[in-house]
């Protein structure tokens, strides 16, 4: 499932509850990344 029918399925509230939840896993995966080079 792409993010364009993921948007289509959901309510605008679940929608904003899983932008937030990609946003923290994506800032997330960059600071497990950085640790890592450290």
């Amino acid at each position: 499932m792409n993010a364009v029918e993921l948007l289509m399925n959901v309510t605008p509230n679940e929608t904003r509850i899983a932008l937030v939840e990609m946003g923290v896993l994506k800032k997330y995966i960059l600071n497990a990344k950085q640790s890592v080079e450290l």
